[in-house]
């Protein structure tokens, strides 16, 4: 203590603060705790998606359809409708969930469909209106089953049918249920809070 007559007291931790506080780096902070915070919002939207059109309690297939599918869960096929359910981040703070990337498959005649199309239909339904020549692709196939060319059962179109009623069957919706909404804005906020505390 020779020859001291001062205390030096400085505040610590000071640094750590004036770094959070500073104006050019909170926003770049903010923006990646969030970015990362979407993906996982998206992930997690993906999966209600996916999980309503696997366990989705919709209206059952038609009888023909359960003939020709095996079964009377909607939405479940080929598999190729789960496949097609992506996410993609398109800004730090916005992420898209659906059928993001159109792709083709073959449809009943042979001829390409547009997944994004047929995912469009399943989810909104539709009303068809019959033409002469779904009525003779119908008969035809329904030919080849007489024929034992085909295992899937079809039959002709009545003639009193005018039109095809494909029931709506909202998969993309459960994605937007309370319980999951809450979810996601848990995980925005718990991003921000990290971005607000300095965490790198």
């Amino acid at each position: 203590m020779a020859g001291r007559d001062t205390i030096d007291f400085k505040l610590t931790g000071f640094d750590k603060l004036k770094d959070m506080l500073e104006p050019g780096k909170f926003p770049q902070r903010l923006e990646r705790h969030v970015r990362k915070a979407t993906a996982k919002v998206g992930l997690i939207a993906e999966g209600a998606v996916k999980t309503a059109i696997t366990q989705g309690d919709f209206a059952k297939n038609r009888p023909m359809t359960i003939a020709q599918k095996g079964s009377d869960r909607p939405l479940v096929d080929s598999g190729e409708l789960l496949k097609a359910i992506t996410s993609e981040v398109e800004d730090w703070d916005r992420v898209v969930v659906g059928v993001i990337k159109d792709q083709t498959v073959q449809g009943e005649d042979g001829k390409p469909d547009s997944i994004k199309s047929i995912a469009a239909i399943l989810h909104s339904g539709a009303t068809i209106e019959v033409t002469d020549k779904m009525r003779a692709f119908f008969r035809h196939m329904a030919d080849k089953f007489e024929r034992g060319e085909i295992k899937k059962p079809w039959r002709p179109l009545k003639a009193s049918t005018k039109v095809l009623v494909i029931k709506k069957r909202p998969f993309m919706e459960r994605a937007l249920r309370k319980r999951y909404q809450d979810r996601y804005q848990a995980i925005w906020a718990a991003a921000v809070q990290k971005a607000m505390s300095g965490a790198s």
